[in-house]
Order: C-alpha cells, then sequence, then structure tokens
C-alpha cells in the first residue's frame, strides 16, 4: 500500500512538472543593450529557476551578484563598442534609419570578442540547447554551428520577414507592414506599393549584407564556415517579441511564437521616497523616459527647457528619467533620477500619462498596465510603435526635433484631461492579460519543448528550402501562362490558317464564276 503511494506521487509530481530535466543550454547575447538583453532576461532567469545550467555570453553589465545556474562570461562592455554609433538625434535629423545607419558596430563587437579567447573553451562542452537573439550575429553564427546543438532565436522586436523566411515563414508586404514604416495592415494601393518595393530592397540588401557576413564569418572561423542562411535555416524556433494587437495579426508556422511581454510584471513596492512623491500627487503624475540607449543628455538645451517650462505649468507631478540624475532650476513639481523601477512606477495608480520614445519594450509595459502614451520616436522601429498605439487610440505622438511648449503642452493636456485614452488604454490592457499561458510560461514550455524532442525538426517547414519565386508559386505560374500562351498562339495560328484557306478557297470560285 505504501509503495503504490510513493509511486502515485512520483508520477504526479513527474506529470506535473512537465517532464523537466536538468540541460544545459548557453544563451549567446553578441550585443547586448539594455533593452535587448530585457527581452532575453526573463527567460533565461525562469529556466535557471527549473533547473537548467546556463552559460551566458554577454558583452555588457554582468549580473551584480550571482545568480544559481547561470555562469555568466562578458568578453567585453558593450558601451566600448557602443561609441562607434552615430548620435540617433543626428541620425534623425539626416533622415535616415536612427541607430542603423553605421552597422560597424557590430563587426567591431564580434572581433572584439573572438579575440579575448573567451569563446574557446566552450567548444569542449556539451550544449543540449543554444539561445540567441535573432540579428546582429555576425562572427557568432559559425560559433553556433560548430557548438552543434539546437538553437532558439529570441527576435527583440516583432520578427521581421527578412527573418522569419529563414525558417519558411515569410510574411506577406500586402498587409504586414515593415518595422521602419508608419503604416498599419491596411494599407492603400501607394503604402502597399511602398512596403513591397522596401521589402524587395531589403531582399537584395540582405543578399548583399549576407556576403560580407559570411566573408567576415570566414576570417574568423576559416574558409569551411557554412553560409549563415544554411546555418539559419536549420534554426529550430523563432520567439517573437510581439502580440495582437498592440503588433497587426500575421500568419505564422508553428516555430515562430509570439511571446511578446515576457518581461512584464505586476508592480512590486517603491522605494519609499519615491513613493511618497508619487503617493502624495493629488491631481496623479506624468512618467518621463527615453529608454536605456537614447542619452539624455543629447537632447538640446532649449527643448530641456522646454520641457522644464511646460512641467512647471502642470497640476501633475512628474518624475523624470534623465541620465546625470540631477538638473538645476527644476519646478517643485518635477523630479529626476538616473535610474527609476519603471513597471513599478506604470503599475501606480497615480500615473496619468507615460511620455516615452516609443520603444517596443516601453510600449508593451504601458499596455500591460494600461497608461496612455505621448510618443516621441527617436529609433528604427518606434514610430511604427507609435503609429500602431496612435491608431489604438490610447497615444498623440510628438515629433522630437519639432518640440515647441505650445505642441508638448497641448498633447499632454489632451492626454490628460480626456479620459477616452486612459479607457482604451485600460481596454487593451484587459486584451494583453487575457491569456492562456503568460508571455513567459509560454516561452518556457517551447524552449523545453525543442530540448525534449531533440530540436523539434518535425516543426520545420519544406517552405525554408524553396526560394521567392517558388514560396510563391511563380514558376509555377510563369510555366501555367506560357501554356496558355502557347495554345493561345496555336489557335490563333490555326484559326488565321483556316480563315486564309476559306477566304483562297472563297476567292478561286468567285474566280470561276467570272470566267464563266
Amino acid at each position: 500500500m505504501k509503495s503504490s503511494s510513493v509511486i502515485t506521487i512520483l508520477v504526479t509530481l513527474t506529470i506535473s512538472s512537465n517532464f523537466v530535466l536538468s540541460e544545459n543550454i548557453l544563451a549567446v547575447l553578441p550585443i547586448s543593450t539594455k533593452s535587448h538583453r530585457n527581452v532575453v532576461e526573463p527567460l533565461i532567469q525562469a529556466l535557471a529557476k527549473r533547473g537548467h545550467t546556463l552559460t551566458v555570453i554577454s558583452p555588457g553589465a554582468p549580473y551584480s551578484k550571482p545568480v544559481p545556474n547561470i555562469t555568466e562570461i562578458v568578453p567585453i562592455k558593450y558601451p566600448e563598442v557602443f561609441k562607434t554609433m552615430k548620435d540617433p538625434f543626428q541620425q534623425r535629423r539626416e533622415g535616415g534609419l536612427a541607430g542603423m545607419g553605421s552597422m560597424d558596430f557590430i563587426y567591431i563587437a564580434s572581433e572584439k570578442i573572438h579575440k579575448t579567447g573567451a569563446l574557446e573553451p566552450l567548444y569542449k562542452e556539451k550544449f543540449d540547447l543554444i539561445i540567441t537573439t535573432a540579428m546582429f550575429n555576425p562572427g557568432f553564427d559559425c560559433f553556433m554551428h560548430k557548438i552543434d546543438a539546437p538553437v532558439i532565436q529570441v527576435s527583440t522586436l516583432a520578427a521581421p520577414s527578412f527573418l522569419t523566411e529563414l525558417v519558411g515563414n515569410s510574411l506577406p508586404p500586402s498587409f504586414v507592414p515593415l518595422f521602419f514604416l508608419k503604416y498599419n495592415d491596411n494599407m492603400n494601393f501607394i503604402e502597399r506599393l511602398i512596403n513591397t518595393s522596401l521589402d524587395l530592397f531589403i531582399r537584395i540588401f540582405s543578399k548583399i549584407s549576407t556576403r560580407q557576413m559570411d566573408a567576415f564569418n570566414r576570417k574568423l572561423y576559416g574558409e569551411d564556415c557554412p553560409s549563415i542562411v544554411d546555418i539559419e535555416r536549420n534554426v529550430s524556433l523563432i520567439l517573437s517579441n510581439a502580440f495582437v494587437p498592440l503588433t497587426t495579426p500575421r500568419p505564422l508556422l508553428p516555430n515562430v511564437v509570439e511571446v511578446g511581454g515576457m518581461h512584464c510584471r505586476p508592480p512590486t513596492p517603491l522605494p519609499k521616497d519615491l513613493d511618497e512623491f508619487l503617493s502624495g500627487a493629488e491631481h496623479g503624475f506624468v512618467y518621463f523616459s527615453l529608454g536605456s540607449v537614447v542619452q539624455t543628455d543629447q537632447i538640446p538645451d532649449s527643448v530641456r527647457q522646454s520641457f522644464v517650462n511646460v512641467f512647471s505649468r502642470l497640476k501633475q507631478r512628474v518624475i523624470w528619467k534623465w541620465n546625470s540624475g540631477q538638473m538645476d532650476n527644476l519646478p517643485p513639481n518635477v523630479r529626476v533620477s538616473k535610474w527609476l523601477p519603471q513597471q513599478d512606477i506604470l503599475g501606480h495608480p497615480n500615473i496619468r500619462v507615460f511620455m516615452t520614445h516609443g520603444g517596443l519594450l516601453s510600449t508593451q509595459e504601458a499596455a500591460y498596465h494600461g497608461v496612455p502614451l505621448l510618443g516621441m520616436p527617436v529609433f528604427v522601429d518606434q514610430d511604427l510603435n507609435m503609429h500602431q498605439a496612435e491608431d489604438g487610440g490610447y497615444a498623440l505622438t510628438l515629433e522630437i526635433l519639432e518640440i515647441t511648449e505650445e505642441k508638448l503642452e497641448s498633447l499632454l493636456r489632451e492626454l490628460i484631461d480626456n479620459p477616452k485614452y486612459t479607457s482604451k488604454a485600460k481596454q487593451l490592457s484587459g486584451i494583453f492579460r487575457n491569456q492562456l499561458q503568460t508571455p513567459l510560461e509560454r516561452a518556457v514550455f517551447w524552449t523545453e519543448y525543442v530540448m525534449r524532442h531533440n530540436g523539434a525538426v518535425h516543426l520545420r517547414s519544406a517552405a525554408r528550402k524553396l526560394n521567392y519565386f517558388q514560396y510563391r508559386s511563380m514558376d509555377v505560374i510563369g510555366f501555367l501562362l506560357a501554356i496558355v500562351f502557347v495554345v493561345s498562339y496555336v489557335i490563333f495560328v490555326s484559326c488565321k490558317f483556316c480563315f486564309r484557306r476559306i477566304f483562297r478557297r472563297s476567292a478561286v470560285i468567285d474566280a470561276n464564276k467570272k470566267q464563266k
């Protein structure tokens, strides 16, 4: 009797744990900005808590204290590398894709990491899985190929078509806008023309850049290194940082899973002095942050002063993330800080508006907590994020290079005084939270699924082996059109021949009649 009870308990524990085994996982985070890391970090932590052993390659700030089951390798510090990037405000003035004008920093980082020799000992280890960010990986694809383990890519934004098509999941440009365009899924003809043309341009550019990356990889790893395209076609799973309705609906294969908002969580208690400042805000407060990459000291003094002047005229208090952590001549209702617990602030009941750069993580957190947005986009996908938020009715957008006190105050007061924006934000929050699993639980499940099934090869679509023309059956359509053309031509020639014979015969008969 006792033995049967023990067996029952063991079986129950096994089922409830979903057959969790302690696996050895390598996490490769080549460009570890704070925003990129914030997407992947919850998954890494959750897997460690479930007993898996993780080795994390991260050229960024290491953990402040050791984390159980996680070994971190920090070959270089990413601030050294990002010095090669242009000022994003300057890039926006020049009209380019801010932050993407020069990708040299990616190659610089990869080469620096390779030269440290920090990767060499990892070849001797046996890993059951590799988790990596989905873009900015030149110099690491061959490294991961040599490790020879199933790969899961985490896309830090809604996975774009040039990424998903490598696993056979091309996204139609007719209703899926490119991540840097201010379009939604209801595009008119001109917008579809622009979206499709740019999609084709990106494909051509991608082929050119792939050759460049392949040459770079062979320089580091030798001539036997396969092409990036061949390596990435065998990716087991893509975890896409997207969710509907914050991003538009799109057709996805089973090995592309949306886990947008993995990092979102309920608020925790604030530090005492900050809690007193925000809880004591009789008319609520405005939270202002431009994220982790944009340096607020790059904002022109005239623009900064416009912010200060407008804030001084508000009844609401303002909490402002400012890089230096201090600012002279602040009005009494404004407080600045070098670091702020963003999700805990967004979850505070007194918050009225979140002033943001429109980064995907920030917009997801605002959606989770139901907070309306005033967006001032700077970087690549932020224009699209804010455009979709405006379409959703819970945000307004202000061009950061054209800020005036009048525009800023008008939009802020509209968001604060008009309850429709808060109502829409709360409605979105309800949709976001109404899921069978949390995004993080879903990500953990599919990660362990790939490990349980040795790379989950059965999820891979044969479409990944097809080229652009084959995928869209353009070769078949061309062949059918050729048949139609040939048949039509044969019919035309036959009819022409028959008509000529008939007319010729008629002419002969008429001629004979005249002779008689």
